[in-house]
């Protein structure tokens, strides 16, 4: 039995791996931003990784496997990964978080936003989390 289960996982998981490369390779990339809905150009893209790994310095790019790479980025900048280690259990934040309260708060004049440990106070000393100051909306360097 445990042989037809890792047989029909295998061809799941080709089956999704086919169609994506399908689709990918049927579809081109947008000219036009849809920030609003999430989605970003691939100049975009590496714009904001090129940020992300300035201003936070455990994001790093990858290439890829050669087959697998997308024509429309940098061969060198597929995608970002990172290693942030924690050193906190899951289960003991998982009972910090039971019962919790959370407060909607605002962020830059955006309103809805839940902050979902509002009473908790934190067991390190001098442990907060600092604040990543963005750059300018520079456009050096752009035609």
């Amino acid at each position: 039995k445990g042989g037809m289960t890792d047989l029909y996982y295998k061809l799941k998981a080709k089956s999704v791996e086919t169609y994506n490369d399908a689709t990918v390779a049927l579809t081109r990339p947008d000219k036009q931003a849809k920030f609003e809905e999430g989605q970003l150009k691939a100049e975009e893209f590496v714009k904001a990784g090129d940020n992300l790994i300035l201003k936070c310095s455990t994001w790093k790019w990858q290439s890829g496997k050669k087959g697998k790479q997308l024509k429309h980025l940098p061969a060198d900048k597929q995608y970002l990964i990172t290693n942030v280690p924690c050193t906190t259990r899951v289960r003991t934040l998982e009972s910090q978080l039971k019962g919790a309260k959370t407060e909607e708060i605002e962020i830059d004049g955006d309103e809805g936003w839940v902050c979902t440990h509002a009473d908790l106070e934190s067991k390190k000393e001098g442990s907060s989390i600092p604040t990543i100051e963005l750059g300018g909306d520079s456009d050096e360097g752009e035609d």
